[in-house]
């Protein structure tokens, strides 16, 4: 429940402390209950009016359900009973004079219970468009006159349509002069208001006798005149919606519970329906130009395509609730479950739409035949973790796809990985398979020119783990439960570190063109594709210890920029794409077709998408080659690592804590260490880790270092910071000479060269409204080099402070919010303090309320918090326990060797003997001191939760080129030092545009011996 106004969540807390039962089903979208339940009214009300136990409702609850003034909009339409004496009270929102398609409200009640339900299908803001056609005011009765005049031709202009009309002038209309003046409408259309997508339309609804064909309960098309339901656009004349035969099918709103779930709870998904003769309801979607079927396969796929070129076994519900749920692994248990089919039918209307959106409607656009294919999907082909995406063609030469899922997999009697359907990401993957399919074509105009096999599969496996991640931004295939079908936490691959061995095989994928396998391993070399794009899109780290810049930071450019520089790549350019039997270079043109697509949406090659495409293509070894595929040199490019929260994905696989707002390469060190807040009236040492990613040496790099009040949503441009200067008002600028090509210009932060600091003094005067943290930004100039030439700043910023924690007085914070919009914004901020142990507390000290708070433009206000830790010394240790990990390695193996890693994702599996010890589970990455090598794997041990011993086996990965990598089992005694941190991330129109972190430091916790 996001899309909630004040009034109606004091209306809700109201209603809830009446009656503890009461129960909400929210809709964000229209902002209101689509379902109250509970003691809505007394039942003394209900013996009164049917028209007063709707005012009084509105009254009491009005808000829930519709606009705030509810008894102007809301218009009384009819009252039914029922033989046991219960109560249907019908009314329908109204929108300045005008009813709204669909915004009906139905009240349930009897003499016992009062009124006990309410179903709302209202909106809460209605914005009535004005009536005009390109500027001009739009004459209603003209145009419904010139409708009809429509619907005569298209009936002449048919056969049977052409003799039905001599026949009805034969037969005439006996008394009905309504329907003798209004053929071929059975009675003048109605002005109503209909909502599609985002905005409300001016319609005109009518029944009317036209040509049309539907798919009758056989499965069969049948073709006839009949009397149909048509919505027609008033001021432009489209045809909105035409139904079928009235009394065969009508579309009707329903529901279902996913697979996921929320809370605890199974999320309930809207779906859109038809309902067969006024009884059962079938998941077929018709609001769209191209129709969704979802089908009930019935455990297996055997005669799969025969049903549904038939249009056979669709799924049904009787009430169009489709909420049966199972957990079970019986076979015929998962079958007769409806979760699958919900999530398949919602999810393909959300894919239908993100690609509409594209200007790509369904799977083939249309481009084979007078329309687009209809979307046909399937659940319960089976017991399996898989999906497939298939086609056929009909005796015309058509090909029509399907998708279809099984109902997952079991292991040691409990599911690993859930109904496929409803893992987001995979349902995207297929979906994504069937656009690749139509849209690239063979040199004769066909689909599927990109075959099934060898590098062509690669790709298709690429784009479509790709297409995945880009839209549902989870980047492990599948999705890690609650948010995915996984259950076990081994999915099949991690596009986000493609070279991880926790998987449900324990092999690894390619994650960089020299290590490609053989075309008979499509999968493998699949993820060299969607690794780059992952990193162009969601941004992220890619890592390889052979090559000299061992990590390459690639800021991401943004998941629906890259998702539509891939879609036009695929939809326009992949028709080019080198066949299987030209060898390897397949990918390599894959990459640069989509180079092609990114410069021909920006006009330049000067774009971030471009720019962060080119730089994720050279990480993974697929740029730059020549036209004959001979690799040629990239050129210099400094750069430093973002802010983590950048390259959150990443993060875990390469050992750095999870200090969102910090940069690494970033940072004040005063000869105690890294640090990252300044000592105020004193000259700090502040540094800037430059990297040169590129094979070509650079020249003259320049750093120069600004600095602003501790806040989240900090000025873009840093004309709006102040330049950081030491103390005799010099500005601080750092110059390289030379940076070699893939080295650094510090190797340790923990002891950088003198000659790489600079010195800047932060005066006391620059602590105000008791905001004494700063954030910290250094920007980088490269003259002359090519890289550097284009619009994508080379910037990084540490919003982190490093703050000492008292057990006994806690810890104040105090940060800046703005909006530097050009309108008023409400404030969104988002605060994670999951890091945080039980017992801490965060609470807000003003001032005023956050709740319902706006910005204006450049308004800045300091924010205070509180920090309380009630707790003792040794609580340190509560969970959760991510945080670094200090030790050495025992046993023969490294015998002795000392490590530094970050243990991530971990897990409490049990308390073990002796009392405070717990038995863990979670990642490890990091690296040895002396052998500067680099160890990551699962951990599993005991937590000596007094002191943070941790002990037990890190099974960790030695990667060998072109074989397979060997698991190697290390025992460690170490110990443990939780991260504790808070970050604020502000947010606006939904999209974060910075954020701070505080990091605590717990007392005499802050290193381990």
């Amino acid at each position: 429940m996001e899309n909630v106004t004040r009034l109606q969540r004091d209306i809700l807390d109201r209603l809830t402390e009446r009656d503890t039962s009461a129960s909400v089903r929210w809709t964000d979208v229209r902002g209101i209950a689509s379902a109250l339940s509970g003691r809505l009214l007394p039942p003394d009300r209900v013996r009164e009016r049917p028209e007063a136990v709707l005012d009084a409702f509105l009254d009491a609850l009005g808000p829930l359900v519709g606009p705030e003034n509810g008894a102007e909009v809301w218009r009384f339409v009819k009252a039914s009973g029922a033989k046991d004496d219960r109560l249907r009270i019908r009314a329908m929102q109204m929108a300045k004079g005008l009813p709204i398609h669909c915004a009906s409200l139905v009240l349930y009640a009897d003499a016992e219970r009062g009124v006990y339900r309410a179903q709302s299908g209202g909106y809460r803001e209605v914005d009535v468009p004005p009536l005009e056609y390109r500027g001009r005011p739009v004459d209603v009765g003209q145009r419904e006159q010139t409708l009809r005049r429509r619907l005569i031709r298209n009936l002449r202009a048919d056969e049977a349509g052409a003799k039905f009309i001599d026949r009805k002038i034969e037969t005439g209309f006996g008394d009905d002069r309504i329907a003798e003046r209004n053929f071929p409408l059975n009675a003048p259309p109605v002005h109503w208001l209909y909502p599609q997508k985002d905005e409300f339309r001016h319609v005109l609804r009518l029944y009317a006798y036209q040509p049309t064909e539907w798919l009758g309960v056989n499965g069969e098309t049948t073709k006839s005149i009949k009397m149909v339901d048509m919505v027609v656009d008033l001021l432009t004349g489209r045809t909105i919606h035409q139904g079928g035969p009235i009394g065969v099918w009508s579309d009707v709103t329903a529901d279902g519970r996913s697979t996921l779930q929320q809370g605890g709870g199974y999320i309930t998904r809207p779906l859109l329906a038809v309902r067969e003769d006024m009884a059962e309801r079938l998941l077929v979607n018709r609001t769209n130009t191209t129709d969704i079927f979802t089908h009930h396969a019935g455990g297996s796929d055997s005669g799969l395509e025969t049903k549904l070129q038939n249009g056979t076994d669709l799924s049904t519900d009787t009430d169009g609730h489709w909420n049966d749920t199972t957990t079970s692994c019986t076979g015929t248990d998962r079958e007769d479950s409806q979760q699958p089919e919900t999530d398949a039918h919602f999810f393909a209307q959300e894919a239908y739409r993100y690609y509409d959106g594209l200007g790509w409607e369904g799977f083939d656009n249309g481009e084979w035949g007078t329309s687009a294919c209809d979307v046909r999907v399937t659940a319960h082909i089976g017991i399996d973790d898989n999906a497939y995406f298939w086609r056929w063609v009909d005796g015309s030469g058509r090909h029509f796809g399907y998708l279809a899922f099984y109902d997952g997999e079991c292991s040691g009697g409990s599911v690993a990985m859930d109904f496929m359907a409803g893992d987001p990401g995979i349902f995207a993957h297929e979906y994504q398979h069937a656009v690749t399919y139509f849209g690239s074509v063979d040199s004769a105009g066909d689909p599927g020119y990109l075959e099934t096999g060898g590098w062509h599969r690669a790709l298709h496996e690429g784009l479509s783990d790709s297409a995945a991640g880009l839209r549902t931004g989870q980047w492990t295939a599948p999705g890690l439960w609650p948010d995915g079908a996984c259950r076990n936490d081994r999915p099949f691959r991690r596009i986000e570190y493609p070279r991880s061995t926790d998987t449900k095989s324990g092999s690894a994928y390619v994650d960089h063109y020299d290590d490609r396998v053989g075309a008979g391993a499509p999968y493998s070399n699949s993820t060299i594709l969607s690794h780059a794009l992952f990193l162009a899109g969601q941004g992220g780290v890619h890592e390889r210890t052979s090559r000299p810049a061992e990590l390459i930071p690639v800021p991401g450019a943004g998941n629906a920029n890259i998702f539509a520089v891939m879609h036009d790549a695929v939809t326009d350019y992949f028709d080019s794409i080198p066949a299987n039997s030209t060898g390897v270079q397949t990918m390599i043109e894959a990459a640069n077709l989509i180079l092609d697509a990114a410069e021909a949406a920006a006009g330049d090659t000067r774009s971030c998408e471009y720019d962060m495409l080119r730089r994720a293509f050279y990480a993974v070894g697929l740029f730059p080659f020549d036209s004959s595929f001979v690799k040629q040199s990239y050129g210099g490019e400094a750069c430093m690592l973002p802010w983590t929260v950048a390259w959150k994905h990443s993060r875990p696989y390469l050992g750095f804590p999870a200090h969102w707002w910090r940069s690494p390469d970033l940072f004040v060190n005063n000869g105690s260490g890294v640090e990252y807040d300044a000592d105020v009236g004193a000259e700090n040492d502040l540094f800037a880790r430059v990297r040169n990613i590129g094979d070509q040496d650079l020249t003259n790099v320049v750093v120069r270092f600004y600095f602003r009040a501790h806040g989240t949503a900090l000025p873009p441009s840093s004309t709006a910071w102040k330049p950081c200067q030491d103390s005799t008002g010099t500005d601080c600028v750092l110059t390289i000479p030379t940076l070699a090509a893939g080295s650094m210009n510090i190797a340790n932060p923990a002891s950088p060269p003198a000659s790489q600091a600079v010195k800047w003094f932060l005066p006391a005067s620059e602590i105000v409204a008791g905001v004494d943290h700063f954030c910290l930004r250094a920007e980088i100039e490269v003259a002359g080099a090519a890289n550097h030439d284009n619009d994508c700043p080379y910037r990084v910023q540490s919003n982190v402070s490093y703050t000492p924690l008292s057990l006994a007085d806690g810890l104040g914070i105090r940060f800046i919010v703005a909006n530097w919009e050009k309108e008023s914004v409400p404030l969104d901020l988002e605060i994670d303090d999951r890091a945080l142990p039980d017992g801490v507390r965060l609470h807000f000290e003003g001032p005023g309320d956050l709740k319902d708070r706006r910005l204006e433009p450049g308004e800045e206000v300091a924010l205070h918090w509180k920090v309380e830790a009630p707790l003792r010394d040794a609580d340190w240790f509560r969970p959760p326990f991510d945080g670094a990990v200090t030790g050495r390695i025992a046993g023969d193996l490294l015998n002795g060797a000392w490590f530094d890693a970050e243990l991530s994702d971990v897990r409490t599996v049990r308390q073990v003997a002796p009392r405070r010890t717990v038995h863990v589970e979670g990642f490890l990455a990091g690296r040895l001191r002396r052998r500067d090598r680099k160890l990551q794997g699962r951990f599993e041990g005991e937590l000596n939760t007094e002191d943070g011993t941790l002990t037990g086996v890190w099974v960790t990965v030695r990667h060998r080129a072109r074989r397979r990598p060997k698991h190697v089992k290390l025992e460690i005694k170490a110990a443990l030092r939780p991260t504790r941190a808070v970050h604020f991330t502000q947010r606006i129109r939904g999209e974060p545009v910075g954020g701070v972190t505080y990091t605590l430091r717990w007392p005499d916790r802050d290193r381990p011996s």
